[in-house]
């Protein structure tokens, strides 16, 4: 299991709409975040400033179905 440096806060999402709920812990054999189901990459690219909401919905989608995998 790998932490992140710095967690997410919630309220550090620009988007009301976020996967985050502050667990930041990155499981080793899946690389997909305990809590959110993202990975390392896409949480950091979720709070580029030019991060298209298009993205983001894109990505909502795959992890209510990674949800359901992992």
């Amino acid at each position: 299991m790998t932490k992140n440096k710095e967690p997410f806060s919630i309220n550090s999402h620009q988007s009301l709409l976020h996967p985050c709920i502050g667990t930041c812990t990155i499981d080793d054999n899946s690389g997909y975040c305990f809590g959110c189901s993202r990975t390392e990459e896409e949480v950091y690219k979720w709070e580029e400033a030019n991060t298209t909401q298009e993205w983001k919905d894109k990505l909502l989608e795959e992890l209510k179905r990674r949800d359901t995998e992992y």
